[in-house]
């Protein structure tokens, strides 16, 4: 059985498919329960280990004499995001979206502003271009599988900037800005008096309305 040290970006998904495994076995590994008790496998955080599982090829029965075809499709997952402005959907929006250095498709956002997509496993980016090939066109930089978890300041720092929240660098210095920020949400959010600080009540409340 090998160790994975996990890196910023790193999912359980990715480092399955990084070690040629499959998603379940390393997922459900006895040796993985204590970790994913406090993580969930889309949001690790670096210098965790996860164990990968031996697993054994899977043999192939096949008849002789016989020309045989194989097709391997690229591991994918499904990706949603809601983009919001001034706290609307982006309803409809034409868009185009680029993993890493894949060619662009084009899409829009739905009714409710949400896209969804899919990306390989392997992805670590995803480029949404608004508008393309026109004056006013926006690009939106997403980095796939960085998010950490609430338990973490630098995971309630991302939470917060993705919000509207601004506390700058998510660096997991709770500092004088990412305190503001959490005034700011706490009081938007009706949680009683804002205190800034990053408490059971307030993590619950920005999962809940990150939606992760």
């Amino acid at each position: 059985m090998a160790e994975h040290t996990v890196q910023q970006g790193d999912t359980i998904a990715s480092i399955a498919n990084a070690h040629k495994v499959a998603f379940r076995s390393v997922r459900h590994a006895p040796e993985n329960e204590e970790l994913l008790r406090t993580r969930s496998p889309e949001q690790l955080f670096e210098g965790d280990i996860v164990f990968i599982p031996d697993e054994p090829p899977r043999p192939v029965v096949l008849e002789t004499d016989r020309v045989h075809t194989f097709v391997v499709r690229p591991a994918s997952t499904d990706l949603h995001v809601r983009f919001l402005s001034g706290g609307a959907p982006r309803a409809l929006e034409p868009c185009c979206v680029r993993t890493d250095d894949a060619d662009p498709v084009e899409t829009k956002l739905d009714r409710d502003g949400w896209l969804r997509t899919t990306v390989p496993l392997a992805a670590r980016e995803l480029v949404v271009t608004f508008f393309p090939d026109t004056d006013y066109a926006e690009e939106a930089t997403l980095l796939i599988g960085h998010l950490d978890p609430v338990t973490q300041t630098r995971g309630v720092q991302q939470r917060l900037n993705n919000l509207g929240f601004d506390c700058g660098a998510e660096d997991g210095d709770a500092a004088e800005r990412t305190t503001d920020a959490l005034r700011a949400f706490q009081a938007a959010t009706g949680e009683g008096t804002p205190t800034g600080t990053a408490c059971s009540q307030t993590t619950t409340a920005l999962t809940d309305l990150h939606r992760s």
